[in-house]
């Protein structure tokens, strides 16, 4: 089976509409199911295997790079956001990794315990 990941990955819909002149989504995004919500596309991967070696995660890793040099965009609000947010959550529960500003997309790691006494 091997050690898994979840991921939610944002990007403004900016970066979508340059997407369709010039593509720079990466194709395993790109087949993955998205979900446009608000001023971004969003993905929720579940069960990922993020491997550095794998060509899938570097061609994701080399996208994110590409929109950290990217300037932030400008709302009608008094700030700016980012162009994209990540965040990943492995197994192990000190395995956390997030790029970009997932906070200016609404994306946030929750922690809680659950246990059999928790909802009684």
């Amino acid at each position: 089976m091997g050690y898994c990941s979840d991921i939610t990955i944002a990007i403004h819909k900016n970066i979508v509409a340059m997407d369709l002149i010039s593509p720079i989504i990466p194709k395993a995004l790109k087949d993955e199911k998205h979900t446009d919500y608000e001023n971004g596309r969003y993905w929720l991967i579940e069960q990922w295997k993020w491997y550095d070696n794998y060509p899938e995660i570097q061609e994701i890793e080399a996208f994110f790079k590409k929109l950290d040099s990217m300037e932030a965009i400008e709302t009608d609000s008094a700030f700016n956001i980012e162009v994209y947010g990540a965040l990943r959550v492995g197994e192990h529960e000190d395995d956390i990794q997030t790029w970009g500003a997932p906070h200016d997309y609404e994306i946030y790691l929750n922690r809680s315990i659950d246990s059999p006494v928790a909802y009684l």
